[in-house]
C-alpha cells in the first residue's frame, strides 16, 4: 500500500526496482461508495549509476606518453552494461572518444599533450537503453 484513505488527491511512490507494475487506486465518496481504477503495465526503468571512475596513475603524476588505465564501476539498472570513455582537454570544447561502447569496463589512454583533461565514462544499460555518466578532472604533466 502506498497510502491509506485520505482527503488528499495524490500520493508519492518511489519504486525500489525496475519492472512492470499495476497501480490500483481506490476512492470512497461521502456515502462510502467505493470506486476502483487500475493502471496496468506501468513500466519503471531504473537507471544505472556509476559508482566509481578510477585511474591507474594519479592525476598530476601521469606524463605525456604514459599509458593510463581508467576503470569504471557501475551498479543498479539491469546489469547488462556497455562502457564508453571519452575526454576533453581544458580550453577545447571538442569531445574525443577513446573507445566505442564495449563490454570492457577498463580502457587505456595515452595522452599526447600535457594539460588538464575531463575524462568521461558512460555506462549504457542494454536492458533499458538508459545511459549514466561520470566525469573526473585529470592532469597530465610534461
Amino acid at each position: 500500500m502506498i497510502k491509506n484513505y485520505s482527503k488528499s488527491k495524490s500520493a508519492t511512490w518511489t519504486p525500489s526496482q525496475s519492472g512492470t507494475y499495476e497501480i490500483k487506486v481506490y476512492a470512497k465518496d461521502s456515502t462510502g461508495k467505493l470506486v476502483k481504477k487500475s493502471i496496468t503495465k506501468y513500466v519503471v526503468k531504473k537507471k544505472a549509476s556509476v559508482k566509481s571512475l578510477k585511474a591507474s596513475i594519479k592525476s598530476g603524476k601521469a606524463r605525456v606518453g604514459d599509458s593510463v588505465k581508467f576503470t569504471v564501476k557501475a551498479a543498479d539498472g539491469t546489469g547488462r552494461f556497455r562502457y564508453k570513455f571519452a575526454y576533453k582537454r581544458s580550453g577545447n570544447s571538442k569531445l574525443y572518444t577513446i573507445n566505442k561502447y564495449s563490454s570492457k569496463k577498463t580502457v587505456s589512454w595515452t595522452p599526447s599533450k600535457s594539460g588538464t583533461y575531463t575524462i568521461y565514462a558512460y555506462v549504457l544499460d542494454k536492458g533499458n537503453g538508459l545511459i549514466a555518466k561520470k566525469t573526473m578532472k585529470y592532469r597530465v604533466v610534461k
